[in-house]
């Protein structure tokens, strides 16, 4: 008979304390009311931005498209109308009109010219000093040209360097017009135009070749899940997921406020080191699961932040999951374009007689990227290619769709992975500068990179994707703008 050998309560080892479950109601009214305010302050900031005399990132977002289309007209040798830049402020419409009198000739700027006159009378638009003076130029200016005077005797030497000073690249085009007696200056003029229409067009059609690829492959990539072929990396079952929207929560909390302290302290030499270590710094976040119970190695794997099964094979993966995000997000564009469209529509002043501010969506660091030097694009492009991608990428598609999966795992896969996507994608897109109207787009690419977590459970491909994004749009930028 085996002897009973009885063992005190002390000595035995206790149970493993399960972490809490967390409060996740809690943790949304926060995200939501931080939500609220970033979307606030960004759009106040946008109206100021607009409404401001000197919108240069908006007159800067004009010139890059002006040239591209300058450079197709001269490339294909083909007219185009561009009277839907006719709007908004008088800066912007003068500028449109130089675009006009390149495209249509001297005739038609004059007409432009004449119209624009006859509008800021009816309607009392104040005019500065600074586009009063530049109305004049260019009625002088183009009488001239009107008159095949193309050495513009009506225009001094001083009335040039204004126009160069005030307009930029839309008053050095103004200078140079075809027929000219300065062939150099016209061909220097339009040498950053035929190289931004170049670029556009071979990032374009290569764009839309990747996204046929994209839809093919995403076709084929459902098919192959819901027949079995293919499984899903992100398996759930943990109880401790409302744990990650206090996470998330804690991060958002602690970036916005190492944002304000970069914007307080830093000048603007080291605005750019600074943030982007403020932006690694949020990710201290991460140590709140921890603290609250969860082993490291189970929040690793919980975010995603792990080799995935085919390690060597995951950055492919990323950009064969960029490809496939393309579609969507083409069909998001043309979602953004509807509801600008909209928008005007239900504008009480028709886009032409609108001399008010436009809000159109576009990005801070457009300005920086188009004035700035290469030390500032290198800068710009780490934080937006490598940083960015890696914070958002563990935030967004880490730790918030992790929770997001855990909470609405009773619906069922399919509809767990939409709603969580969407919502996450959503949250995403509306806290980013680039307005309100660019949300669909944004939650298009959001949306793709989380479908790529879901099915390859590790953040490496939706971080690459998502770098490949942000890469090449900076990239295209600079090399459009020389």
């Amino acid at each position: 008979m085996d002897e009973v050998i009885a063992v005190s309560e002390s000595d035995v080892p206790p149970e493993p304390r399960m972490p809490p479950k967390g409060h996740p109601l809690v943790a949304w009214g926060f995200i939501t009311l931080m939500a609220g305010f970033i979307v606030i302050f960004q759009s106040s900031r946008s109206e100021k931005r607009a409404a401001d005399t000197d919108d240069r990132a908006g007159l800067l977002t004009m010139q890059l498209q002006a040239r591209s289309i300058v450079g197709a007209a001269h490339l294909f040798s083909a007219s185009s109308s561009v009277q839907s830049l006719n709007t908004g402020p008088v800066a912007r419409r003068l500028r449109a009109i130089v675009l006009e009198g390149e495209l249509a000739g001297p005739e038609q700027a004059e007409e432009l010219l004449n119209d624009l006159d006859e509008k800021i009378t009816s309607k009392q638009v104040h005019l500065s000093d600074t586009d009063n003076h530049l109305m004049q130029l260019l009625a002088r200016l183009y009488a001239d040209y009107a008159q095949e005077n193309y050495d513009a005797p009506s225009v001094e030497s001083s009335d040039r360097n204004y126009l160069r000073k005030e307009m930029g690249w839309f008053g050095e085009l103004a200078l140079a017009p075809a027929g000219g007696p300065n062939e150099g200056a016209r061909e220097q003029v339009l040498a950053p135009a035929t190289r931004a229409a170049i670029i556009t067009l071979v990032a374009v059609g290569l764009g839309l070749l990747a996204a046929a690829a994209g839809f093919f492959g995403m076709i084929f990539l459902l098919i192959f899940y819901y027949t079995g072929q293919v499984r899903r990396g992100l398996m759930g079952g943990i109880r401790h997921g409302g744990l990650y929207a206090e996470t998330f929560a804690i991060w958002m909390a602690f970036f916005l406020a190492l944002n304000f302290a970069v914007g307080v302290i830093s000048g603007e030499r080291f605005r750019y080191p600074l943030l982007g270590l403020a932006m690694l710094a949020s990710l201290t976040a991460l140590a709140w699961p921890v603290w609250r119970g969860v082993p490291w190695r189970q929040v690793r794997e919980d975010i995603g932040f792990m080799n995935g099964r085919w390690p060597i094979l995951e950055p492919f993966f990323g950009l064969a999951g960029y490809a496939m995000t393309l579609p969507l997000l083409l069909v998001a564009v043309l979602m953004m374009t509807g509801l600008m469209s909209f928008r005007d529509r239900l504008s009480s002043t028709s886009p032409e007689n609108n001399f008010g501010p436009l809000d159109q969506p576009t990005h801070p660091v457009v300005e920086n990227l188009m004035t700035g030097n290469w030390f500032s694009w290198v800068q710009i492009v780490i934080i937006a290619a490598i940083l960015a991608p890696i914070v958002e990428e563990t935030m967004f598609r880490g730790v918030l769709y992790r929770h997001l999966r855990e909470a609405s795992a009773r619906f069922g896969v399919t509809l767990s992975v939409i709603v969580s996507g969407l919502a996450v994608s959503f949250v995403f897109a509306v806290i980013h500068p680039q307005g309100l109207l660019a949300v669909p787009p944004l939650m298009a690419l959001a949306f793709g990179f989380a479908l790529l977590r879901e099915w390859r459970g590790t953040l490496i491909p939706s971080m690459v994707a998502h770098g490949i994004n942000n890469g090449l749009l900076m990239v295209i930028l600079i090399l459009s703008m020389g």
